[in-house]
């Protein structure tokens, strides 16, 4: 080992971004310090972490007998402590170490983030009831949004292949949600189509049929005046049927 303590992370990241990175699993991290030259009372491992829901590195760190427990890993002449950080959330780590020779190293790992977790995509229809021209509001829960990766699209069938134009969207954040508002021609929109990506490459597509099929095609109203007609008619035989019988029995 060049320094007397190293650090990093398993495996590679989905993205970096802003300086972040990001993955979609969780992590495991490795802090190892040089055993020649190791002090187990001159190293102080500082975690801040921001999840939801309790994580194994507040776990660990409140349990001081781990937290004071390295492992010698002699392949890598060094004593090693393991993280792992299993849950959704922002993670940054600083070292602060004095070895036996009295030289002071800072070593920090760099932020990143843990998102495990699929966007949610709700979708609301608003006004234009009475025009060709339909309004949707898009809600998408997903702290870590990326726009690049999320596109709007309403589709028609065409002589019975479908085609898909893609929805210009503007998003506006609240909190750990999205939101955007949409216009579509109802005349020409069959489906509405919305596939989202996060940062951490986390997937999801959701799909609305905006019209069923006898709207499409007109049959609809042609097959409830057929059901209203039927209805009539019943109406009218049971009327006639009743009528003669009263003439029969009275």
């Amino acid at each position: 080992m060049e320094n007397s303590v190293v650090a990093w992370i398993d495996g590679e990241p989905e993205c970096e971004w802003n300086g972040v990175e990001y993955y979609n699993h969780p992590c495991m991290i490795h802090i190892l310090a040089n055993k020649e030259l190791f002090n187990r009372d001159g190293i102080d491992v500082v975690w801040n972490t921001y999840t939801e829901e309790e994580n194994a590195i507040e776990r660990e760190m409140a349990n001081q007998w781990k937290t004071n427990w390295w492992d010698l890993q002699e392949e890598r002449n060094g004593y090693e402590k393991k993280y792992e950080a299993d849950a959704d959330g922002r993670y940054d780590c600083k070292i602060f170490y004095t070895d036996l020779d009295g030289s002071y190293f800072f070593y920090e790992i760099p932020d990143f983030v843990v998102d495990q977790t699929k966007p949610s995509v709700s979708v609301e229809k608003i006004g234009g009831e009475n025009t060709g021209e339909k309004e949707y509001l898009l809600e998408i829960e997903e702290c870590n949004f990326s726009p690049e990766k999320t596109n709007v699209y309403e589709t028609k069938n065409v002589d019975g292949k479908k085609e898909w134009k893609k929805v210009n969207t503007s998003w506006y954040r609240i909190g750990d949600k999205v939101l955007t508002q949409i216009k579509l021609d109802d005349q020409w929109a069959d489906e509405l189509i919305i596939q989202s990506e996060d940062l951490a490459g986390n997937q999801t597509e959701y799909r609305k049929e905006l019209r069923i099929e006898g709207e499409k095609t007109g049959k609809g109203e042609n097959v409830n005046n057929f059901w209203a007609a039927m209805i009539v008619l019943a109406g009218f035989f049971f009327l006639t049927v009743y009528t003669g019988l009263r003439k029969i029995f009275l």
